[in-house]
């Protein structure tokens, strides 16, 4: 909500102006490098799960729209996907070995590796061009997946105690095929949710604006 309410006036403050939205982009990049990622202590953008990063990818989204990424990022997208997503994956679990417990902070939403990596990944889907009704649907559906998983009432409860038990009763090459198939789970879950809440308001849009029009003649 934050970020819809921002987005007409950062649309206004880089209208046009190519240097003032990289200047933007490169100073809130680096605020969140090193006051957010660098020193994980109350940080503004909260690893992730705030406004303030929203209007980060909000801000390189659309610079990346207007102005495109380096040639060679666009043409080997999903090699440098992978290669980042298994290189975080790596050095996770060498730190993990070494009862480095910071390491986590590498796969936070806020990290530069995972911001990297999805901004791969969109370059990636870019170049698809897919023309398919449902997956259609589902790409207008996936924002619930982070709706759903990082609500207050699901994720303590559910989300990360589910990925703990796992973590504790399963290892190696099992475990990862469990989280794979965990994760998988929980974005099926929140994109049949959200087809549902569609359905549902799709019904009782007509009534309200009906009701609406009805007292506003009253």
């Amino acid at each position: 909500m934050g970020l819809y309410l921002l987005a007409p006036a950062l649309n206004l403050l880089i209208e046009n102006n190519k240097k003032r939205h990289s200047q933007i982009v490169i100073g809130l990049f680096l605020l969140e490098l090193f006051y957010d990622f660098l020193s994980p202590s109350e940080p503004l953008f909260k690893a992730g799960y705030s406004t303030m990063h929203f209007v980060l990818l909000y801000m390189i989204a659309r610079y990346v729209k207007l102005y495109g990424v380096f040639s060679f990022v666009r043409k080997w997208s999903f090699c440098l996907f992978l290669l980042t997503v298994v290189g975080g994956t790596v050095v996770q679990f060498i730190g993990i070995q070494h009862g480095i417990a910071s390491i986590f902070w590498i796969g936070v939403y806020s990290s530069p590796v995972v911001v990297f990596a999805a901004l791969c990944l969109l370059l990636s889907f870019l170049k698809l061009n897919l023309q398919n009704n449902f997956v259609n649907k589902v790409a207008v559906a996936s924002f619930a997946v982070y709706l759903l998983h990082t609500n207050p009432l699901v994720l303590s409860d559910y989300f990360m105690k589910g990925a703990i038990e796992i973590y504790h009763n399963s290892v190696g090459f099992i475990y990862l095929i469990c989280i794979c198939l965990y994760m998988i789970a929980w974005y099926v879950l929140a994109i049949v949710v959200d087809f549902v809440r569609q359905f549902v308001w799709c019904q009782l849009s007509p009534l309200i604006e009906n009701l609406y029009e009805k007292r506003k003649l009253d």
